[in-house]
């Protein structure tokens, strides 16, 4: 009797090293995946905004030199319009293409492919021919880029916003910050670019993106079940998240679109709330250009823990990368992907079963 209850716990002793060594190995193993995937997930983001900023940059240098070399006339609208409507065609990330004249003249081409304010998918021309304040006319164009119905009118003055200053000064691409679009109820983003002829300011160029494009983007993404990917500015005000959360809301004012920004640490979403705050508690490499990674533990509401005893609110660990995007002199981002440890503990428990 002695000696079997001897054996027996010689056994239980084997099996429960060997349950600790799967489960230290498995562990192991959960940080290189953890590590393995939210740096995939932020280097594909980072390739992504490059592809999604990188054809503005392109579309706009190309624009500027074929108006510098009068491969197209800055006086010339009608041709400037018919070149617009097709650059826009093959772009599916630009909303709006226009020429600014110093004088504030606007012809431009805009596309509305979600039906904010006409048809899903139409394609419009905007022109402005007034000197300063004054009226700009949107007209529906058809396939072949023809005027065919008279939509809308805005009263504006390209030639005030800051922006246009900025690029007459600056004579660089740049972009606009985030910012609400005065022909609908979006935030956006424009990148700008100068135009001189021998020292002679012949206007500037701009390209609208809706800043969402961006979230759409990351809820694209092929993430573990719990796992997040936001976008935050340096001030820490979000630009982009994978949930469904609206990070740029905008609301119309006595005719003036008014965007209201959204601190990562006042997120609806407990999650994107809880990794803003232990970022905030982070000592900051010194090599600001770098991307890093960090690990936080806390009880996120409505997060399943999957860990073995736990459940629902339970504490977890966390696993975080964080990498900075810059571009140009305004874009300067960092790209957070957040990994909960209980996403990939199915796998080591299945295993310590069968050991």
């Amino acid at each position: 009797m002695i000696l079997t209850l001897q054996f027996l716990l010689q056994v239980l002793g084997i099996v429960g090293l060997v349950g600790y060594f799967s489960y230290r190995s498995g562990e192991e193993s959960i940080n290189e995946i953890a590590h393995q995937l939210i740096d995939a997930t932020a280097k594909t983001t980072e390739q992504e905004l490059d592809r999604f900023f990188g054809n503005a940059h392109l579309v706009l240098e190309t624009n500027q030199s074929l108006l510098k070399r009068q491969r197209l006339d800055a006086q010339n609208f009608a041709d400037l319009e018919a070149h617009f409507f097709d650059m826009i065609k093959l772009y599916p990330e630009f909303t709006a293409m226009a020429f600014y004249t110093p004088q504030s003249q606007v012809i431009g081409v805009v596309i509305d492919r979600v039906g904010i304010l006409t048809a899903p998918g139409t394609i419009a021309t905007t022109e402005k021919l007034d000197v300063g304040l004054g009226t700009s006319h949107f007209y529906r164009l058809n396939d072949q880029g023809e005027r065919i119905e008279h939509l809308f009118e805005v009263d504006h003055d390209p030639t005030e916003r800051s922006w246009y200053g900025q690029a007459v000064e600056s004579n660089q691409l740049d972009w606009t910050p985030i910012m609400a679009l005065v022909t609908a109820p979006l935030g956006g983003i424009l990148a700008f670019r100068s135009v001189q002829n021998e020292g002679q300011l012949q206007g500037v160029l701009a390209i609208t993106l809706i800043i969402n494009d961006i979230s759409e983007f990351l809820r694209s993404l092929r993430l573990s079940p719990q796992s997040q990917v936001f976008i935050i500015e340096k001030s820490g005000n979000l630009v982009a998240t994978s949930t469904e959360e609206n990070v740029a809301p905008v609301t119309t004012v006595d005719g003036t679109n008014i965007l209201t920004r959204l601190p990562a640490i006042e997120s609806e979403n407990p999650l994107t709330q809880a990794t803003a705050n232990a970022l905030l508690a982070q000592a900051m490499p010194t090599e600001t250009d770098q991307s890093w990674s960090f690990q936080f533990s806390a009880a996120v509401s409505g997060l399943e823990n999957r860990q073995i005893f736990r459940g629902v609110g339970d504490p977890q660990r966390y696993f975080v990368n964080v990498t900075p995007y810059q571009n140009g002199t305004t874009l300067d981002w960092q790209i957070i992907t957040v990994v909960p440890e209980s996403d990939f503990m199915g796998a080591i428990y299945a295993n310590l079963r069968r050991t």
